[in-house]
């Protein structure tokens, strides 16, 4: 996933007639991998930014790329998740981009029967909260924020999967048991309002009662009760920080678990 959105990168902003190289080799106790372009480059402005989600150096509706700047910041991500390092070089505009990632090199050993991944520890020293056990359904019809939230729950441990519509949707519910759903509000044909009513409206009991929560972009006191009053659990403003998407998804999940009947039209706290 880190060398493939890296290239993705590096080509789309590496014009016909371009180089792209990759290379990987090893340094004390890491390996490192360099993707190298004569591209575009990155303004010297921009450059403490690149990692950052939803932030693209050109951020005008005109721009010539589209995506919603989140592939290098799965990047960083999942590097972190490593125990790893990114770091971006760029001499400027038109100069082209370097990305230099170092994994360490770690021992191999036989896992505990029964033993899986820890989530990421916290920078803060505070105990990272985990997700084990618990099942999501992500549903957005952008790929890289459906991506970006399926890293982050993964991270901590949730069993994820994600559909690009409200009807993929539906039928994924129709075949999966799940113990959280979360859905973008703005999707064509189908948006996530169209989507909860279907689910609230579900002859199937855990259907019917699944926790959800709104993704969007729309942070307005009205937005946020028309998602409560639609049937949503949560209004959660994009972008949302890796923090308070875990702390949400706990919540909804720990209010099934321990049996608490959702009501129709809720209208407890958003995030």
């Amino acid at each position: 996933q880190i060398l493939g959105n890296l290239l993705s990168n590096a080509i789309k902003f590496t014009p016909n007639g371009g180089t792209v190289r990759v290379r990987l080799g090893r340094t004390d106790n890491a390996v490192e991998l360099v993707v190298a372009d004569t591209g575009q480059g990155i303004h010297s402005d921009f450059l403490p930014s690149v990692f950052e989600p939803f932030r693209q150096a050109d951020g005008s509706t005109t721009r010539h790329h589209g995506g919603l700047g989140l592939g290098l910041s799965i990047v960083k991500q999942l590097v972190e998740a490593h125990e790893g390092t990114v770091r971006a070089q760029s001499d400027g505009e038109g100069q082209g981009a370097t990305f230099i990632v170092r994994l360490p090199i770690v021992p191999v050993s036989e896992p505990e029967l029964g033993s899986g991944p820890s989530p990421p520890a916290s920078a803060s020293g505070v105990a990272p909260v985990s997700l084990r056990g618990i099942t999501a359904l992500v549903v957005d019809d952008d790929e890289s924020s459906r991506e970006m939230i399926a890293v982050i729950l993964e991270q901590h441990g949730a069993q994820v999967l994600t559909a690009a519509s409200a009807p993929e949707a539906i039928e994924l519910l129709q075949v999966a048991r799940f113990d959280v759903l979360l859905a973008d509000v703005a999707m064509p044909d189908e948006d996530g309002y169209a989507l909860i009513r279907k689910v609230r409206a579900s002859e199937q009991t855990a259907i019917a009662s699944l926790p959800a929560a709104a993704l969007t972009s729309l942070a307005r006191a009205e937005d946020r009760r028309q998602a409560l009053q639609t049937g949503f659990q949560l209004h959660l403003t994009k972008p949302i920080d890796a923090r308070s998407l875990v702390d949400a998804v706990a919540s909804l999940a720990s209010s099934q678990q321990a049996g608490v009947k959702q009501p129709s039209s809720p209208i407890g706290p958003g995030a």
